[in-house]
């Protein structure tokens, strides 16, 4: 199976009758994945075969709305999403920030090889993740620094935080396909961090263009994609991770129904309080939960969230 991650930030208006298109064209090619539509654009993650990839990328790059289209590309041996959503949203990528439009104003890009070049030259840089926390335990450049944020939206209070620190260096921001620096670093222009940079493509652009490099890419883990594959290593090749159901939290050994310790503790504890307190109905909904978890876990149609990328 083919698998196609794009965005694009945009001006767009009739949503719904955009929605229904995209659903019908994704569709009529047996196509699955998440698509986001806002006022500021589209943000998507599809697969299908490749000849009916082939065609919906056609029509994006077709489009006197869309085109031109960039994707990035990789291929899984099963089926990464099991339905395909058109979403209607009021942002592609969530912050929560009124004023924030990268067609104005981002982060300046930086391609892949010359941020690899920089980092085998011990350039004097700043490495900036911009994305949630648990990703971050999974995989991140070496040396960077983890604004340990639960949510996207959660960012510019980070910048705000550190800005005098920040001030006056030259800063990489970096995220899994580029969307979340899009907005990032065009906070932290605005901000007045001027020197700031964003890999173009985003850390998946990155491995596809290292992998085949023989020296080191700097990277340390592996990184979460937004698919049943749930993270990849730099050949972009899917590796053994597992998440918690609850938290995210990368899983270093098998649990009971995915969940990590900490949120099997809490559970058990929840259900233990509302047993003595007499509501079974929770007790009933609580197994039933464990039961849909551990079968789609068997299935591989579990996801982290299937919006987790525009939190």
């Amino acid at each position: 199976m083919e698998i196609i991650s794009f965005y694009k930030f945009l001006t767009l208006n009739h949503l719904e009758d955009i929605r229904a298109e995209l659903l019908n064209v994704c569709q009529s090619h047996q196509i699955c994945g998440s698509i986001l539509i806002a006022p500021e654009g589209i943000n998507g993650t599809i697969s299908g075969r490749s000849e009916d990839i082939s065609a919906v990328v056609d029509y994006f790059q077709k489009s006197s709305l869309f085109s031109p289209m960039e994707f990035k590309k990789s291929l899984h041996e099963t089926k990464p999403f099991r339905r395909m959503l058109v979403r209607i949203k009021k942002e592609i990528i969530t912050m929560k920030m009124n004023g924030i439009d990268p067609n104005h104003l981002t982060g300046k890009y930086l391609a892949p090889l010359q941020l690899k070049e920089w980092l085998d030259l011990r350039e004097d840089i700043v490495l900036l993740d911009t994305r949630n926390d648990y990703e971050v335990k999974v995989g991140t450049f070496k040396g960077a620094i983890d604004p340990g944020i639960k949510s996207f939206s959660a960012f510019p209070d980070f910048i705000d935080k550190h800005l005098d620190d920040l001030k006056g260096k030259k800063i990489v921001t970096f995220c899994t396909g580029g969307i979340r620096c899009e907005k990032a670093t065009a906070y932290m222009v605005s901000q007045g961090l001027t020197e700031t940079y964003q890999i173009e493509g985003g850390v998946l652009k990155y491995f596809e263009d290292t992998q085949h490099l023989e020296t080191d890419n700097h990277w340390d883990g592996e990184c979460v994609v937004f698919d049943s594959r749930l993270a990849v290593d730099k050949s972009l090749k899917p590796t053994e991770v597992k998440l918690c159901y609850s938290c995210f939290d990368p899983l270093s050994t098998p649990c009971p129904d995915g969940l990590c310790p900490k949120c099997q503790d809490i559970q058990n504890l929840a259900a233990q309080s509302r047993a003595k307190s007499g509501q079974e109905k929770y007790l009933k909904n609580f197994e039933e939960r464990r039961r849909f978890l551990e079968k789609s876990r068997q299935e591989k149609h579990w996801l982290p969230n299937e919006s987790a990328h525009l939190q």
